[in-house]
């Protein structure tokens, strides 16, 4: 039996294998694999990198590119002790001597803002990549006109300039955000993405009303996306992301330009537009708080 060591595991995963008796293959790529417990709960299993995300196990590139070969979709895990084992394919995932690490919750920031020369410099390094985002917008050009409150130019851009202003508000339900959730292609679809900067954002600021999360959560749970965005979703609904994210969204509001390009560029490397859709949506939430504390000074 061919055993694969899990060199780094998450706390809210290894919390979830604690109650778990299998885990079942949904998913498999490149750099790692989805698992689905018994208890309903998701993990990710990949290759060690700096990058961290909640729910996740990590193995070193040796291992996980033999465990790759040999893993599939809907094949099962039972777990016996600190092992995982699948008796089928000869494969054992040991979590005995797994580092543990924690991805904390986001919170608020004690003063939440952010500089003109921060969103520039953010959307500089956004746009020295050259990184189109999966929704077909134009960043640059969508922020402007949002801020000049001139015309939109495109049925998608109009939507989701109304749709900011109603989450400010708080008077949203998930009717709301049918429009824009499990749009787009793959796991994890664009204007997912999107929702998931605007959630960061949120998590750092308290930017949008009371009922913003709570309608994305409950639209998230109807089937309108697929299973892999809705708890990333859920996740962020309850404050938890990439660390990257995390990142990119404290660099933006602590105005730590170095710690942000980093950051950035960490996310951008996510998927085939997912980063860049990722980064659309904080961009953006962070130009409505910008709006937001222009409008409180000149009152």
């Amino acid at each position: 039996m061919v055993t694969v060591p899990i060199k780094a595991l998450e706390t809210h995963a290894a919390r979830a294998l604690q109650t778990a008796s299998t885990a079942c293959v949904h998913s498999v790529f490149t750099s790692g694999m989805n698992l689905v417990l018994d208890t309903g709960t998701w993990l990710f299993l990949g290759m060690e990198r700096e990058k961290k995300l909640p729910y996740e196990m990590q193995v070193e590139e040796g291992p996980w590119q033999s465990l790759r070969e040999n893993v599939h979709p809907h094949m099962t895990f039972t777990q016996q002790g600190n092992r995982l084992v699948c008796n089928a394919e000869e494969l054992r995932l040991d979590v005995s001597k797994a580092e543990l690490h924690a991805v904390p919750f986001m919170q608020e920031e004690k003063k939440p803002d952010v500089s003109l020369p921060t969103l520039e410099f953010f959307l500089s390094v956004v746009e020295e990549r050259g990184e189109e985002n999966g929704l077909e917008i134009n960043s640059l050009g969508f922020i402007e006109r949002y801020l000049a409150k001139m015309p939109m130019t495109h049925p998608l851009e109009k939507q989701l300039a109304h749709l900011l202003e109603h989450c400010l508000t708080g008077e949203v339900n998930e009717n709301d955000f049918r429009f824009l959730m499990g749009r787009g292609k793959g796991l994890t679809p664009s204007g997912d993405d999107l929702l998931i900067g605007w959630l960061a954002v949120d998590s750092a600021t308290a930017l949008f009303g009371d009922g913003f999360r709570s309608a994305i959560a409950r639209l998230a749970r109807t089937g309108v996306t697929t299973d892999v965005s809705k708890n990333a979703l859920l996740h962020a609904v309850d404050h938890l992301y990439p660390s990257d994210v995390t990142a990119t969204v404290r660099a933006s509001l602590r105005e730590e330009q170095r710690e942000l390009k980093d950051a950035i560029n960490s996310v951008l490397a996510t998927g085939h537009t997912s980063g860049a859709d990722t980064l659309f949506g904080i961009l953006t939430g962070l130009v409505v708080l910008r709006k937001q504390t222009d409008w409180r000074k000149a009152q």
